[in-house]
């Protein structure tokens, strides 16, 4: 029952997000949890035969072991996810025993790909430029770009540089150097850069100045994209990368 629940929750996830193969890993791990006997139990209906060492229930399960396992499991995963759904819970002396106590084993931890979920989506927005005053936007194929593109379903492709750029636009500057790293390709115009952008603003020349703009992208409301055509509305709030160069030869 656990493992096609999580089957089940997988699927809900992967009908209503865009998390890659994510999703398919997670499925992949749950059926593999269920042995051969299940598996022709339940196929086409037929009913698996026993043998004769088949429908035997271990010892140690048979001893309440297993039982009083699954008790200490639910006791602790319920302190956790109270702890980390109310903040101020944490500072339970039960809630903080528990935690100090089966913090040191590694056995019980907040197991997921996203255990925090981010209620904000801020983007990173390159941009070039000529004069340093005239600046054109580098689309991206999947990212959040254009006011007036449609979210696209990218699962289970993971574009990486689309992906990488949700992750930076989440941190500090100092924390991702490389996003200037792509600044200096394409100030120089590097092919296998370029192709990574859904469009290139200076197709012939590279621009002379490059620079990232962090930017809070939020849904417009079904009301607003009936008049405006925009799926999106933004709100600059820093540069993520200043106007930077090439350096003169």
């Amino acid at each position: 029952m656990a493992a096609l629940s999580l089957v089940l929750l997988q699927v809900a996830i992967a009908a209503t997000g865009n998390f890659a193969f994510f999703n398919l890993l997670a499925i992949g791990l749950c059926l593999s949890c269920l042995d051969d006997e299940w598996w022709r139990s339940v196929h086409w209906g037929v009913e698996a035969p026993v043998g004769p060492t088949q429908g035997r229930i271990p010892r140690w399960v048979s001893s309440g072991a297993l039982r009083w396992f699954a008790a200490l499991s639910v006791g602790v995963t319920f302190f956790e996810s109270v702890a980390e759904a109310y903040p101020g819970a944490a500072r339970s002396p039960l809630v903080r025993f528990v935690a100090e106590t089966v913090g040191p084993l590694r056995s019980f931890n907040d197991y997921g790909l996203f255990a925090v979920m981010t209620v904000e989506r801020p983007e990173l927005v390159f941009e070039g430029s000529n004069d340093g005053r005239s600046w054109k936007e580098y689309t991206l194929p999947y990212q959040p770009g254009a006011l007036d593109a449609r979210p696209k379903w990218i699962a289970p492709l993971q574009p990486r540089l689309d992906w990488q750029l949700w992750f930076a636009a989440l941190g500090p500057p100092d924390n991702n150097p490389w996003v200037e790293t792509v600044c200096e390709r394409l100030l120089r115009g590097e092919r296998a850069v370029t192709e990574l952008f859904a469009g290139n603003p200076f197709p012939e020349v590279p621009p002379k100045y490059m620079r990232v703009v962090r930017y809070r992208y939020e849904c417009t409301s079904t009301r607003e994209r009936s008049l405006s055509g925009k799926w999106w509305r933004r709100t600059p709030l820093d540069f993520y990368v200043r106007p930077v160069e090439l350096p003169k030869p």
